[in-house]
């Protein structure tokens, strides 16, 4: 109808392809080959190197265990973001975009909204010493920013934690001002046991003291119970005497040792007759005299 030959004009264009295929294509498939062995690469060098530092004990991390997870997940991220960014330039250009306006666009951009993104400047910061400063790791239990859980992810930006329901709180670590790490090299269970005023507080201390023996020959958690000891009378309240205990464990294993001391406790109290008391409200009435 116009004069085009249709035959001829879908014949250059699948030359024209053809040609592209030949040259710029396999360009394309070679870099993002590339980019994919780059980033199997080091992840499979992390692996190997988390795999050095672990022990033989698989039923906790250890400092060094959770330093390097902690360490091979931000190197992961990292990389996959920086390999991915040089792969997808080198494509533009091989498509035939002028990648140079592009960055120098990007550097004026950049500049632009650094004016306006000063927070995620200070995310990645703070996150970077952070993680330099080693303030916590993979599988730490920590209080940062008003929220308690178990360390599941750190990366230059946010910290993912999990609290006790399940929930997880991603936190931007611009906004980490303190960090209370619950187990950073070791661990405390700090227990008050309460007595009543009528049961002998050295008996009591006798039984404890037995208990926190029992507790650590316990087959399941007395592996993890490096110290126990008796802090001595904690308070005299209103109806009871309480007395502090001090159980210093292996890190994430405090909860788990305080829950069987409390058991024991109660059981050994129950049998050498001390009572553990409970609120006692003596009340007097006054009759009028007639």
């Amino acid at each position: 109808m116009l004069g085009i030959n249709w035959n001829e004009l879908l014949d250059s264009v699948v030359l024209a392809v053809g040609r592209w295929l030949i040259t710029g294509g396999i360009r394309v498939i070679v870099y993002i080959v590339a980019g994919i062995t780059v980033i199997k690469t080091v992840q499979k060098i992390g692996k190997s190197i988390v795999r050095k530092v672990e022990d033989e004990d698989d039923s906790t991390r250890s400092e060094r265990e959770r330093r390097a997870d902690t360490l091979f997940q931000v190197v992961q991220v990292s990389t996959r973001i920086f390999v991915w960014v040089i792969v997808g330039f080198m494509i533009l250009r091989e498509l035939g975009a002028n990648i140079t306006p592009l960055l120098t666009g990007a550097g004026v951009i950049g500049l632009a909204i650094g004016f306006g993104a000063q927070n995620i400047v200070r995310d990645f910061f703070n996150g970077f010493l952070i993680l330099l400063e080693n303030q916590y790791r993979v599988g730490d239990v920590v209080r940062i920013a008003d929220k308690s859980g178990l360390v599941e992810s750190i990366n230059l930006r946010t910290t993912a934690i999990r609290d006790l329901e399940g929930v997880v709180h991603i936190i931007p670590n611009g906004e980490i001002k303190t960090v209370d790490n619950m187990t950073f090299s070791e661990s405390r269970a700090v227990i008050d046991v309460g007595i009543s005023y009528n049961s002998s507080v050295d008996k009591a201390f006798e039984v404890i003291n037995k208990t926190g023996d029992e507790l650590k020959a316990d087959s399941e958690l007395g592996s993890y119970i490096r110290e126990f000891g008796i802090l001595g009378v904690e308070n005299l309240g209103e109806s009871s005497v309480d007395i502090r205990v001090l159980i210093k464990t292996d890190p994430l294993q405090q909860w788990a040792v305080a829950r069987k001391f409390k058991y024991l406790i109660k059981k050994r109290f129950d049998e050498a007759g001390i009572e553990i008391p409970f609120p006692h409200r003596t009340i007097y009435t006054r009759t009028e005299m007639k």
